[in-house]
């Protein structure tokens, strides 16, 4: 151990070990470690509270930085790997791509855009589509030739991804009779109308097949687990307390621990 600090005071103002600069962009604590890939700068433990805790008035309570690693990496055995809190911002800011590869819980949007008629004053908010299964859907116009018939060609990998496909047909313009005169086969489908030269818009829905679906489908119904059991998800929705909340604990413990300005 370089330096070792400890303290017996349980006041936040007393610290095993404390840094100070008033320099600009100084560090008041800087770790550095090179050798090995567990190697620490800093290392922090807990047992109940916070291994590592971070706090300022304006810029980042903490801050991770990595050329072509992770900045940041969390990891728990049993608890959350990381958490978020704000009172009044976002939980959480993501500036570039995200991977999920587990199971996002109420990710249901709504998706946000400037909006067209007015961008510079406005958003345009949608919600997401919703399925009991894992549905893709596929859609589009046609004319029908001088047969009566036109020919939907899908992507290549249209029936090595979906099953159980379904039709819906409308026809624009004008009044005629429309029919899927073949199914899909081969990646592409046939429309035949009741006379030539018609308009017809289509659309296509398959379930997902593939390998990843076929391992985890998705559970529509499920109970919840013991300690969640008699709370809610929203609580207030329901006309009960935000006491019931499945994360009120959570939430308030996160509360108690932000720092007095």
């Amino acid at each position: 151990i370089g330096v070792k600090g400890e303290t017996t005071s349980g006041d936040d103002a007393d610290a095993g070990v404390a840094g100070t600069t008033t320099a600009a962009n100084g560090t008041g604590v800087k770790g550095t470690a090179n050798n090995g890939f567990n190697a620490a700068g800093v290392h922090g433990e807990s047992t109940q509270g916070w291994g590592v805790f971070g706090s300022t008035t304006s810029g980042s309570g903490v801050y991770g930085f990595a050329t072509t690693g992770r900045g940041l990496y969390g990891i728990s055995g049993s608890g959350d790997a990381v958490a978020g809190f704000s009172p009044n911002g976002r939980a959480g800011y993501f500036n570039g791509d995200v991977q999920i590869t587990g199971t996002c819980i109420g990710c249901l949007g709504p998706s946000r855009i400037d909006h067209p008629l007015d961008p510079e004053n406005r958003y345009l908010q949608h919600a997401a589509v919703q399925s009991d299964e894992m549905m893709n859907i596929y859609n589009g116009n046609v004319v029908t030739d001088d047969n009566g018939e036109a020919v939907v060609t899908l992507p290549e990998w249209f029936e090595a991804l979906n099953r159980d496909f379904r039709y819906q047909l409308t026809v624009i313009g004008d009044f005629a009779q429309a029919v899927v005169s073949s199914k899909v086969k081969d990646n592409r489908f046939t429309i035949r109308t009741d006379r030539p030269g018609v308009e017809v818009s289509w659309q296509v829905t398959g379930t997902r097949k593939d390998a990843y679906a076929a391992a985890h489908p998705v559970q529509v119904e499920v109970d919840k687990p013991e300690a969640e059991r008699g709370k809610y998800a929203h609580p207030v929705e329901h006309g009960r307390p935000e006491s019931q909340g499945v994360d009120y604990e959570e939430q308030q413990r996160m509360q108690t621990s932000l720092p007095t300005p």
